[in-house]
């Protein structure tokens, strides 16, 4: 009897990098190639030798296009090659985050690129919240990039295309998602060396919720610097990673024109806004809205802010602040790898997977924190100002509460 040999792995190129995916057969390798067809290294063989013969690999387009697990020409099988498949571009995505991981900033987006000029859009946005099917809509006239993980050197703004397959819900709308080759989507190509060139944050509403009806226009708004990192970093991976990320990232928001975000109701709601952005005709008067310049956190900066003027940011009015019980434990600064100020005003710190910005009374205390120090010292220290306001030590107590849950400071035993 004789045992048909496995086929050989299937090589990705993504930029540099280059990522084996196994197939336990000939069916599978098929599938998987055509799913991957945008990604493939050079001199993937289109034909599989099983040594005494050679014959062509299985085509695994449906009638209409679709890539079909089951072979059956239906379009959207469900069988063991696309439940294989789906986990394959999981693992790859993952593999090619990690790849990058302390060169490039990868976002968790959709890129869609101008097919002439190559300049080039992230459409950022939390997992299953409009990436996909921004590209679905889209991508009839603007290049596919990628629909989850955009990756961009943050020196040249040059983008990697990562054009994996897509995963959508088959015409009848019922769930699991399958996976489809962007080639049967008929996506158009992107062009040789896409440039990142704008940064829109995508917010989906349902019509009726009360925020915008499906009838109006989208509302599109530029954000202050605070609020593009506060929207940004949470959809960026291994951040800190990248030697000094969060100033390297304040760059690239810079050369991008800022960051604007959308809330729309509809996908093709996106479409001129998109245009505008890569035409330049949205990006807003300047490159920054917000001046902003690196903090060096050794040796640390000193300020004797007034407790009264100087609240942490989002503070709660008096009446709502829930009064601070218990005295506060010692504390100490959370290890900084990044921390950029803000118009003067605001302090941004990247703290290992923590974000937070702090203002006034919290970035003061922060700076008092450099070695440990225990909170009632802290207390004593601001609240026994002769012009601090007469809540002044619940008002120190909560700001430690606040900091402490946003990661920055840390309880010391």
């Amino acid at each position: 009897m004789t045992v048909e040999p496995a086929p050989p792995n299937l090589v990705l190129a993504v930029g540099p990098d280059r990522f084996e995916v196994k197939a336990s057969g000939p069916e599978l390798y098929g599938a998987l190639r055509h799913l991957w067809v945008r990604c493939l290294a050079p001199g993937q063989p289109a034909r599989y030798s099983n040594g005494n013969s050679t014959r062509d690999l299985p085509d695994h387009s449906g009638g209409n296009g679709r890539v079909d697990g089951n072979g059956a020409g239906n379009g959207y099988g469900s069988g063991p090659v696309l439940l294989e498949s789906e986990v394959g571009v999981s693992r790859v995505t993952n593999d090619v985050i990690t790849a990058r991981r302390g060169l490039s900033i990868v976002f968790h987006a959709a890129g869609l690129a101008d097919r002439e000029s190559g300049c080039s859009v992230a459409l950022v946005a939390p997992s299953g919240t409009g990436k996909t099917m921004a590209a679905l809509t889209l991508c009839d006239e603007f290049g596919y990039l990628t629909d989850e993980a955009l990756v961009v050197d943050p020196s040249t703004d040059e983008i990697t295309a990562y054009p994996k397959p897509l995963a959508v819900l088959p015409p009848d709308g019922t769930r699991p998602k399958h996976l489809v080759s962007p080639d049967d989507l008929a996506l158009e190509i992107a062009p040789p060396h896409p440039v990142l060139t704008a940064l829109l944050v995508l917010d989906r509403v349902t019509a009726g919720d009360g925020q915008v009806e499906a009838s109006e226009q989208p509302l599109v708004e530029r954000l202050t610097l605070e609020k593009a990192l506060a929207a940004l970093v949470p959809q960026t991976s291994a951040l800190t990673a990248l030697p000094r990320g969060l100033r390297a990232l304040c760059s690239l928001i810079d050369r991008a024109g800022g960051v604007h975000r959308i809330r729309y109701t509809t996908t093709e709601q996106l479409r001129p806004v998109v245009r505008d952005l890569l035409t330049g005709q949205d990006k807003g008067a300047g490159t920054r809205g917000h001046p902003w310049e690196p903090y060096d956190v050794d040796p640390p900066r000193t300020s004797h802010t007034p407790v009264e003027s100087a609240l942490p940011v989002r503070v709660p009015t008096a009446s709502s602040r829930p009064r601070a019980t218990g005295e506060p434990a010692a504390v100490q600064r959370a290890p900084v790898d990044d921390a950029v100020v803000i118009d003067e005003r605001y302090l941004a710190l990247l703290c290992g997977q923590r974000f937070a910005v702090v203002q006034g009374l919290g970035w003061a205390l922060w700076e008092q924190a450099a070695e440990p120090v225990a909170g009632e010292t802290l207390v004593d220290r601001f609240a026994t100002d002769p012009e601090a306001p007469e809540d002044a030590a619940d008002r120190v107590r909560w700001a430690l509460d606040e900091l402490l849950q946003q990661g920055v400071l840390t309880a010391v035993p």
